[in-house]
């Protein structure tokens, strides 16, 4: 009993990080002094007495069943610091912040400029630790739909570091050598890395940094990124997701600043100052088209990976509707999509309250056959909310006829007036149906189709329109938006490009000989083209023409960033040039010169750098290992060390 007492005395928890990182093999040679041992290096000493007065080793009938003169039980390595800190010290994952319990955002500041169809923001991110190592993060910075990672640079109080392009995008790369990796240095840089991804919660951009110091001056990392603003009814407006709920997220400062537009706002509320914005907020930036500007085409180039790109932009002032007659057709068809259903209505009373003073409607509704919702023509605002909201549910045949719509109003309408349908961007196909349309044209009718399913209009219904100053515009989402409460803004500013008349009637690239058209342009919109550069290329407004100047240093960084998406690393050069960067495997040290630890201090890492080599035949169904909370090797060399001996003990005492 005795026996067994000492044995669980002795596997009693000990702190590993306490232990020596290695024991050598000659350290301790027996001395005969039967002296109790209470360090480490003591302990290894009585076990290697053990081992030479063991009888049993190397016989056949060991009870333990191996030898313990073999040499991995003669020099005992304990594992690296990396593993150590990666499986003793796990990193908390938060949906937006992963990082060791004790590292939180301190601050957040958002610059966005809004310039030449783009909107550039830069984010200064503040990370602050009371934890008590030196802790790595790991951060998903939420941006717009199809931004684009344009800068990145990384600061603290020993200096900042800028982001190049990096070779690897993925989780093992230059940069997890160097957080792995131990610095022969007294005063590091930090480093940092990013990289744009996209998943369930949509579009953001990883960032990863290191080191946040404990008690020391925040750790700042700024992301430049950019994203295309297209220009449509006289605005430009990005809209910004909401940040995952994450409690050790700061709130959000913002500021917007406004070059070629005018009147920016923020949720409709102007952006005169600096704004703060809870942690999870969305929000819509939007910005005004001046309108005593001119028409207007500029062209510059850039480069776009190996080679130089151009991109020609013609820009229009923002439309002053002027009154006219406009005919509403809602599709009351049986066949209209769950989706478009409850959205024609709501489009109608949009288009309703834009129209300006002096303006007349009438509308109808349509299947098989169409008949008159209002009594002749009448004001916008006297038209009867009731009325338009319940006209598509009307029993008018199982069809989309439009020539049962122009059978109906070719009577009233006249040359100039707008003839607009709206529903789920088909109607019935036919030779009746083309000869209406062609009659409209020649009336001299334009005619409108707005979409507002889900799904794209239909091929027949795409090449009726082609080419032809009639619109047809799929606003799903707008009308979406307006349906459920969230807003109309975007729904009108597509009706107003629709309804705005012309400001050049030809937009044509030019390149030599070769000409391609891009079509009128209306008031309020804008065009852009890109493409690989020539010498010869330009842009002709109605015959004016403009030729592509090299881009300002800003605007050429986020262009080239859109043409050509690449991570970025705040690394030293010489450790991405390298060959072998990103190795697939989870323990250092490795040739880095850009590693932030000190030989004495390990690195709390934001997640695990691991991954296993391919299976040439990979099983069907592959079961995940369960995971372990002590490390392979700690586990092996405590076993080595404080239960081989005590258990050759027992085994000896029960054999007297």
């Amino acid at each position: 009993m005795a026996a067994w007492l000492v044995l669980f005395a002795l596997l009693a928890p000990r702190p590993l990080l306490a232990q020596p990182l290695t024991a050598s093999p000659d350290a301790g040679r027996p001395d005969g002094d039967g002296a109790p041992a209470t360090t480490p290096e003591a302990e290894l000493e009585a076990f290697r007495r053990m081992v030479y007065d063991d009888g049993f080793v190397s016989g056949e009938d060991d009870p333990i069943g191996t030898g313990a003169q073999d040499e991995a039980l003669q020099s005992i390595p304990l594992p690296a610091p990396e593993e150590l800190i990666e499986d003793r010290i796990p990193a908390q994952e938060g949906a937006v912040l992963t990082a060791v319990a004790g590292v939180r955002e301190t601050a957040h500041r958002l610059r966005i400029e809004l310039r030449d169809g783009l909107t550039l923001g830069r984010d200064e991110l503040e990370f602050s630790s009371r934890a008590r190592l030196d802790a790595e993060v790991r951060y998903r910075l939420t941006v717009p739909e199809g931004a684009a990672l344009v800068s990145l640079e990384v600061c603290d109080a020993r200096g900042c570091r800028q982001g190049l392009p990096s070779p690897t995008a993925g989780n093992l790369s230059a940069y997890d050598d160097a957080a792995r990796a131990r610095s022969a240095g007294t005063s590091p840089l930090p480093i940092g890395h990013a990289v744009a991804i996209h998943d369930q919660g949509g579009a953001a951009l990883l960032v990863r940094a290191a080191p946040v110091r404990p008690d020391a001056p925040p750790l700042v990392v700024r992301v430049g990124w950019a994203v295309r603003a297209e220009v449509r009814g006289g605005f430009m407006r990005t809209a910004f997701p909401a940040r995952p709920a994450d409690d050790r997220v700061a709130r959000l400062a913002l500021t917007v600043n406004a070059v070629d537009v005018v009147t920016p706002t923020l949720d409709g509320v102007p952006a005169e100052r600096e704004e703060t914005l809870p942690a999870a907020a969305s929000f819509v930036v939007r910005a005004a088209t001046p309108l005593t500007a001119e028409r207007r085409a500029s062209g510059v180039s850039f480069a776009c990976g190996d080679a130089t790109c151009v991109r020609f932009r013609a820009v229009t002032p923002r439309p002053n509707l002027r009154p006219g007659d406009v005919v509403v057709a809602l599709d009351a068809s049986p066949s209209t999509v769950a989706s478009a259903r409850g959205r024609i209505a709501p489009t109608a009373l949009a288009l309703r309250g834009m129209l300006p003073d002096g303006s007349r409607v009438r509308v109808v509704a349509f299947g098989a056959r169409a008949e008159e919702v209002t009594a002749g023509w009448t004001a916008p605002t006297a038209l009867p909310t009731d009325a338009l909201a319940l006209a598509p549910d009307r029993d008018l045949g199982p069809a989309t006829r439009f020539e049962a719509v122009w059978r109906l109003v070719s009577g009233w309408i006249h040359r100039g007036a707008h003839l607009v349908v709206i529903g789920d961007g088909g109607w019935t196909e036919g030779a009746s149906a083309t000869a209406a349309l062609a009659q409209a044209r020649r009336a001299g009718v334009v005619v409108h189709v707005l979409d507002v399913a889900d799904r794209g209009s239909t091929r027949s219904l795409k090449q009726a329109f082609e080419g032809t100053p009639d619109a047809l515009l799929e606003v799903g989402p707008q009308a979406e938006s307006a349906a459920a409460g969230r807003g109309d803004e975007a729904l009108v500013e597509r009706l107003t490009s629709m309804l705005a008349p012309a400001a050049v009637f030809r937009v044509e690239m030019r390149a030599g000989r070769t000409r391609v058209s891009l079509g009128p342009l209306p008031l309020g919109d804008d065009r852009v083209w890109e493409g690989p550069s020539s010498p010869t290329m330009r842009m002709s407004l109605d015959g004016t023409s403009a030729r592509a100047e090299p881009a300002e240093r800003l605007l050429g960084m986020a262009l080239s960033a859109l043409a050509v998406p690449h991570a970025l690393a705040a690394l030293a050069p010489e450790d991405l040039a390298r060959t072998g960067a990103g190795v697939c495997g989870a323990h250092g040290p490795y040739p880095t010169g850009s590693a932030v630890a000190g030989a004495a201090h390990a690195l709390a890492l934001a997640h695990g750098r691991r991954c296993e080599a391919a299976e040439s035949n990979p099983p069907a169904v592959a079961a995940e290992p369960a995971p372990s909370g002590v490390p392979a090797q700690v586990l092996l060399a405590s076993l080595r060390r404080r239960v081989i001996p005590p258990a050759r003990a027992c085994f000896r005492a029960d054999r007297r």
